[in-house]
């Protein structure tokens, strides 16, 4: 069986996937994900977790990137001993290097 390319994988499930950590960030970080909402003024149906990585050397240390439908805004955040800092990065200059999930933003 070959193996499949990331450029292969349909849209729909990188949607999905999206949907999917978006929901499960909201449970594991509740407060954070309220945090986000308030500190972006957009409403839960419009904020999407796109990454999530885990710091494997440093505990409780989280990174990522979130996706403001309401303002088309992408931003880079931070998770540092449940403390959040957020910062707005260009999604023109961002490519599928920076996060697969580029791909699909107009699709959310």
């Amino acid at each position: 069986m070959k193996p499949i390319e990331l450029d292969e994988i349909p849209n729909d499930i990188f949607i999905q996937d999206i949907k999917e950590l978006t929901h499960s960030f909201s449970i594991e970080f509740p407060d954070i994900f309220k945090q986000l909402l308030i500190e972006l003024n957009v409403s839960k149906d419009n904020l999407f977790i796109t990454d999530f990585i885990e710091h494997q050397k440093i505990a409780d240390s989280y990174t990522g990137y979130v996706f403001d439908k309401t303002h088309k805004k992408m931003y880079d955040y931070t998770i540092k001993n449940k403390k959040l800092s957020i910062f707005e990065v260009d999604i023109k200059k961002l490519t599928t290097k920076n996060t697969d999930s580029i791909r699909v933003l107009d699709d959310l």
